[in-house]
């Protein structure tokens, strides 16, 4: 699959605001489109969200997230 843009991490300071600005419950689901490493949902489960959807064109992206969320127990969470 072509890649139309290079993989950009979300600055963990800019991940603090976003939840600052709408705090998550456990009735949330968060998604994030081009999701990468999927710093910004892991953030979203610890903070409260029931559920994180991340979609990433990138398989060796979505290999790295599956490997850290099993990692960090968020797998059951989290669907990539």
């Amino acid at each position: 699959m072509p890649s139309f843009a290079g993989y950009v991490p979300t600055s963990p300071d800019l991940i603090e605001s976003f939840f600052e600005l709408a705090p998550v419950t456990s009735s949330d689901v968060v998604y994030d489109l081009g999701s990468g490493d999927v710093r910004l949902l892991f953030t979203a489960l610890i903070k409260g969200a029931g559920k994180a959807v991340g979609i990433e064109l990138n398989p060796d992206m979505v290999r790295i997230a599956n490997t850290s969320a099993k990692n960090r127990g968020l797998s059951d969470r989290l669907t990539l």
